[in-house]
């Protein structure tokens, strides 16, 4: 059966899911978020890198249709706290601990305390961020963090569980293609990082496209003049190619060409 197959691997935790693994633990994630208040359409700011959690987190917030904002687990607190105010964040969903290549472990203690500065308080209040209702903790520091004692935090191990329930399907949430799912800031490298929305129909064409053999610059042309685009997007190796062809005046207009140059 397919959903015995792997569909993720993340070699430096050791760890594997298989598709209905990774189904079940991102139901029983999505419950919890729902039980714990969590709506459709809120703004959910992720740092986790890349691991086993962030894939669960991923899809237990698409079924829920709440937004996944992904964080560069590399941003100081000043960096999340203008993420999270930009967006409006009513969730942060971090790791203990930062692990970052060639680098020794960082707690993210510190950048925490710049958000909520009373983490022992039993009432989550931040004066950096005032939408922020709720802090998840990704306990990844094999005990080198001690978070016990953070009462307005959340452990993300409570909000999920093995239960048989959660080999069920969660209840229609009332999702659109269209709808914003994900929203990632891009790398701010010319200017300040923006922040591009992705809706649930973009994410799958994309995830389909990915499985495509190749890049065929003639059935891009044909189908940019059949369908009057008025913009193109791609990136600069297949922009050279359209160009090529368009140069060497070649067209692929008519119908029976079947994606041969004439």
């Amino acid at each position: 059966m397919l959903g015995a197959l792997q569909s993720v691997i993340s070699t430096h935790q050791a760890q594997r899911l298989t598709y209905d693994e990774l189904d079940r633990k991102s139901n029983a994630l999505a419950r919890g978020l729902a039980a714990g208040g969590l709506p459709k359409g809120d703004r959910v700011a992720v740092s986790l890198g890349n691991s086993i959690e962030f894939a669960i987190v991923t899809y237990a917030l698409f079924k829920l249709g709440a937004v996944l904002v992904p964080l560069n687990p590399s941003f100081n607190a000043n960096q999340v706290v203008s993420a999270l105010g930009h967006l409006e964040a009513s969730h942060l969903i971090m790791s203990t601990e930062v692990n970052l290549p060639r680098r020794e472990p960082r707690p993210t203690l510190s950048l925490l305390q710049q958000i909520v500065p009373d983490l022992l308080s039993s009432k989550l209040e931040s004066q950096a961020v005032p939408s922020l209702k709720k802090i998840i903790l990704v306990n990844n520091d094999d005990g080198r963090v001690d978070t016990t004692s953070f009462k307005c935090t959340t452990p993300f191990a409570s909000l999920s569980s093995d239960l048989i329930q959660d080999m069920l399907p969660i209840a229609p949430q009332g999702l659109s293609p269209h709808d914003v799912v994900n929203i990632q800031f891009t790398s701010g490298t010319t200017s300040m990082p923006k922040a591009a929305c992705l809706t649930h129909r973009s994410i799958l064409n994309n995830g389909v496209q990915i499985g495509d053999q190749s890049f065929n610059a003639i059935a891009t042309l044909k189908a940019v003049q059949d369908e009057r685009c008025t913009a193109l997007y791609g990136v600069p190796t297949m922009f050279v190619e359209e160009l090529d062809l368009l140069e060497e005046g070649k067209s692929c207009f008519s119908d029976d060409n079947n994606g041969r140059p004439h």
